[in-house]
Formats: structure tokens, sequence, C-alpha cells
């Protein structure tokens, strides 16, 4: 919560004003999107104030769902300054049918939905991403979208610290397990089974005799993540504890 709690006041203030009007977008976010492309504007700003403008939210979902745009909106402009290109592969569309409405209404519902609020800031990231993401396809972001409402943020930091360091011996840690009493180890290892189940992680060798674990890597999906949702900005203090429990089961140094 610490990196996300010097913008909850603001947000605060912007779910007030949206929550006392007939659903506008606050001027100030209109004007933050305003180099940005209509079509790009059109998706993000059309889908808030439908979210807002039914007034049943709760304090907490309209604090989720503005986090999430506000991350969003920073996110695009950054792009746009820097001049990264606007998809045109069809995928965005100023129609509620088109692929990219699909793609963005489903990341905010999830927002509203998922009580971890760091996490509001992760869909924020993936909205900013589609928009220029032309690497992925709009079935590849569907795909990403559900499985980022699959995980926890803690999973999410497990991406990102197995993104650096490639492959985790699973065998040992679940070695580890069965010798010590460690809740927090055991806690590492159903996430890595998780991932594992959801397409995130692949098993690979080399295996010992009897062995059904082996070691985990990223798989393609598990790289995607890592990169539409800017893993690389979650911050080392984050990472800490999961770093700390590694190097104690011993896996690094």
């Amino acid at each position: 919560m610490d990196n996300i709690s010097p913008i909850v006041d603001s947000i605060v203030a912007f779910a007030d004003t949206l929550n006392s009007t007939d659903g506008d977008v606050s001027s100030n976010f209109t004007e933050f999107l305003a180099c940005v492309s209509p079509i790009v504007k059109w998706n993000i700003t059309y889908l808030l104030s439908s979210f807002t403008s039914k007034k049943s939210l709760i304090k907490e979902e309209y604090i989720r769902l503005g986090i999430s745009y506000n991350t969003a909106v920073e996110g695009i402009n950054k792009k746009m300054q820097a001049g990264y290109a606007i998809r045109t592969d069809g995928v965005l569309g100023e129609r509620i049918t088109s692929k990219s409405h699909v793609i963005l209404e489903a990341a905010l519902r999830a927002t509203i939905e998922d009580t971890e609020y760091e996490k509001s800031v992760c869909y924020g990231r993936f909205m900013a991403n589609v928009p220029f993401a032309k690497e992925y396809s709009s079935s590849a972001l569907t795909l990403l979208g559900n499985i980022i409402r699959q995980v926890s943020y803690k999973e999410l930091c497990l991406i990102a610290f197995c993104y650096e360091h490639q492959v985790i011996n699973a065998e040992l840690l679940y070695k580890y397990i069965k010798e010590n009493d460690d809740i927090d180890a055991s806690e590492i290892f159903s996430y890595l089974i998780h991932l594992k189940n959801i397409g995130v992680y692949i098993t690979e060798g080399p295996f010992k005799p009897g062995s059904l674990i082996g070691n985990f890597r990223l798989t393609y999906i598990g790289n995607a993540l890592y990169e539409i949702l800017e893993l690389n900005l979650i911050g080392e203090d984050e990472l800490f504890n999961i770093a700390k429990l590694m190097k104690k089961v011993g896996l690094f140094n």
C-alpha cells in the first residue's frame, strides 16, 4: 500500500466528484487525456463514465476504479509523449462491441471487484498498454486479462522475482517444506503450483528419480504478463521477503 497511498486522497476526491455528477468524467482527467488519440480517449473515458453513472459503487470500489483509471491515463500519456504508435490492427474501436472496449471493460470490472488495492495499479498498466501492444492480439489480451484476475498481488511479485532469476528449483523448496514447518515457504510453493496450473510456469528438468516437480520457469504467458503489467516497476521492498525466503531455502546465495 505504500506505493499507492500518495494518490489515495486525490482519488477519494475524484470519486466524490463523480458521485455528485451525472457520471461525467472529471475535467482534470479529461484534460490529462487531451493529447491522446480520440479513439483511445473514447475507450477509456466512455467506460469510466458508464461505470460511475449508476452511482451504485461503494467508496472503496470508487477508489480502486480511480487508481486504475489514473494509472492508465498516466501510462497512456507517457507512451504518447515517448512516441509510441497507436495500434492499427483493428483491435481499437469506438463501439461497445469493439475488441478494445470488451477487453478494457473486463479490466475495469475486475479492478472494482478485486479487493487488493495494489492490483489496481496493475490493471491500470494493463489498460495503458492495450492501445499500443500490437504484438499481442485481442485474444492474447483477453487471455492475459483473465489470468490477471486469477492471481494475487503476491503472485505477481513472484512472477517479477522469477523473471529476474529465470529458474526456481521447486524440488529444493518442496524438500525444505517437508523438513521444516515453514508457512511462508508453503505459501510460495502453493503460488508456484497455482501459477503452473494456469500456464504461467512450466516444469522442466533435470528431474531426480521419483521427482514430479523439477525446476519452474516462466512460460511465454508469464513473460507476457511481466511485460504488459510492467512488473519491473514493482519495488525492491516488495520483493525483499521473497528473496529472503529463497536465500533461507538455499535457492540463491
